[in-house]
């Protein structure tokens, strides 16, 4: 049993009503059919224990004989017998009664073992006979710009952005550092774990070369790493001065002409350069802001950080704050290039997971969380437009706080906050700046439990139980090797003449207790004598007389001396 739901897939709590139920077994119906099976062991270990022991009990009667509270010890509680030890022969047997009731008592305990072996582990399952279609918005021409004229319209997709690259970003950190990412509304959602067969914007990192970067006094501030500022979609741009702000940064200031004729060039995959800065210190006349005390000569230091070992043989590139004409900070950047591949995939399978249940909003991503390495790309008409916007949408996510704790590597960081800021760009832009439909098809999954057997607790509760099986050889060895030189009893009769009375009888010899109370001196059995009057070769006794008790003292006989009968003589 234990063998046929390791590793199935049950679905959750109790089956539902026989005629409305779908295929496939609940985990109440596997825990029964479990239970049953651990009964039925139960009670076919009951059965062989109890043969066992009344086997036992025959072996040593035919033997050295077995007392009343022996034989209640080891039938009711079986616990070891104690037939006394006044000859070797005594001894042998009580030892080898105490190893075989030890031999029984595993079995009577090893359920626990049994039970706790079956693990269940939530888990989920994919229902094929549930597959749905959902309209997703695309981008299939290079006129879906308009929305770019509209400041509110751009602060708003910056928003959504930030929104989504907030949520769960720990992904674009990792070892692999995931390259195919999407947001996505689905109505009605999905549960997590679904199916979904679609395309999927691919971002990669693929190079990262740290610059050198020097300006003088005559280079025009605008466009300086510093402020960002010609980078950002935005006529007044937020410019955060939280560690680890970065974006791009451009000699010119974007505008909407001259960005809308780049966006309407052919395209093809992107496979290009861009340079970004990353502020990584600050020097101040305080502690706010993370900054480090100085004044206005002070040099940014190398030393590692926050963000860990800084690169080696680059210098900081300095940007200095003044208030009133007089000096209050100077930021440290660091200004790598980064070569960055861009572009769509094939359609195929990836995972969904319902990462806001409220609105709706999954995100999906590669199975199993693997890339496909240096997959063939195609063109996206999104690339450019989500390049320009992701300055603005990094300056919102360094302000929510993400990819703060992966500071401690400057260039995972980089690599990771370009990762998230494209996936959630890219994502809240055909959202907002559709104009047309693509579809995709989804398999929901459901929740299920998957049985785990742990094999070593089951086992060892096999080994438990097997010591019965042992039990019942040795009894039999046993008695097969005694049976030419002692003679086993099986008659109730005999039984009874051969059990020990000790335990029951009256301490002056004269009658037994009650059997109802054996520990009480009242309601006593009277004498037994033989009776002679009746001829023939049987013996009779019958209750002692009055007369016979003071006449034929000699001849009354006390029950307990029965078992001697055989050596009474002949009359």
């Amino acid at each position: 049993m234990f063998t046929l739901v390791d590793g199935r897939a049950f679905r959750i709590a109790t089956p539902a009503y026989f005629f409305q139920r779908e295929s496939g077994l609940y985990q109440a119906e596997a825990t029964g059919f479990v239970s049953a099976a651990l009964v039925l062991l139960r009670l076919i270990a009951e059965i062989g224990s109890s043969l066992i022991i009344w086997r036992l009990v025959f072996l040593l009667l035919g033997k050295t004989g077995i007392t009343l509270v022996e034989l209640c010890r080891v039938v009711d509680m079986r616990l070891p017998i104690f037939s006394g030890f006044g000859s070797p022969q005594h001894l042998y047997c009580s030892l080898f009664a105490v190893i075989i009731v030890v031999l029984v008592w595993p079995s009577s305990i090893a359920a626990p073992l049994a039970n706790s072996s079956l693990q269940w582990i939530p888990s989920s399952q994919l229902v094929h006979l549930r597959t749905r279609n959902y309209e997703l918005p695309d981008i299939r021409t290079q006129d879906a710009w308009d929305s770019f004229l509209y400041p509110e319209d751009i602060v708003a997709i910056a928003l959504r952005a930030a929104t989504m690259g907030a949520r769960d970003s720990d992904y674009a950190f990792s070892a692999t550092q995931a390259t195919q990412r999407r947001y996505m509304y689905l109505d009605p959602h999905l549960p997590s774990e679904s199916l979904a067969l679609t395309q999927m914007p691919y971002f990669e990192v693929s190079n990262i070369e740290w610059m050198n970067v020097q300006f003088d006094s005559e280079t025009p501030g605008d466009w300086k790493p510093s402020s960002l500022a010609n980078a950002s979609m935005q006529e007044l741009p937020a410019n955060s001065k939280k560690m680890g702000n970065l974006g791009f940064w451009m000699t010119e200031k974007w505008n909407f002409t001259s960005a809308t004729e780049l966006y309407k060039k052919p395209t093809t995959f992107y496979e290009n350069k861009r340079n970004v800065s990353i502020l990584v210190g600050r020097i101040g006349l305080n502690n706010e802001d993370d900054a480090d005390l100085g004044t206005n000569t002070t040099q940014c230091s190398s030393k590692p950080g926050r963000f860990g070992h800084l690169p080696t043989g680059v210098s900081h590139f300095n940007s200095s704050w003044f208030v009133d004409g007089e000096w209050t900070a100077t930021d440290c950047f660091l200004v790598a290039e980064v070569t960055m591949r861009i572009g769509m995939t094939e359609e195929q399978n990836y995972n969904i997971t319902l990462v806001g249940a409220s609105e709706n909003l999954h995100v999906a991503s590669p199975l199993n969380g693997a890339n496909q390495s240096q997959p063939d790309l195609m063109p996206d008409l999104a690339i450019l437009p989500t390049l320009d916007m992701m300055t603005d949408v990094l300056q919102h996510l360094v302000s929510l706080g993400v990819g703060s704790q992966h500071q401690d590597n400057v260039q995972n960081y980089l690599a990771g906050m370009l990762a998230v800021a494209y996936h959630a760009t890219r994502s809240a832009l055909v959202e907002q700046a559709t104009d047309s439909n693509t579809t995709i098809t989804a398999i929901p999954s459901e929740p299920i439990v998957r049985a785990l057997v742990n094999r070593r607790r089951l086992y060892v509760w096999l080994a438990l139980n097997a010591t019965l099986t042992l039990a019942a050889l040795l009894l039999w060895v046993v008695q097969s090797t005694t049976t030419k030189t002692s003679k086993t009893v099986r008659d109730p009769t005999l039984v009874a003449l051969t059990t020990n009375m000790d335990a029951v009888c009256h301490k002056n010899g004269y009658g037994l207790c009650n059997a109802v109370a054996l520990s009480g001196g009242d309601k006593k059995l009277g004498r037994m004598v033989w009776d002679y009057e009746h001829g023939g070769s049987c013996r009779k006794l019958r209750f002692a007389s009055g007369g016979d008790l003071d006449e034929n003292t000699q001849t009354s006989i006390p029950l307990l001396s029965l078992r001697q009968y055989n050596k009474l003589p002949d009359h």
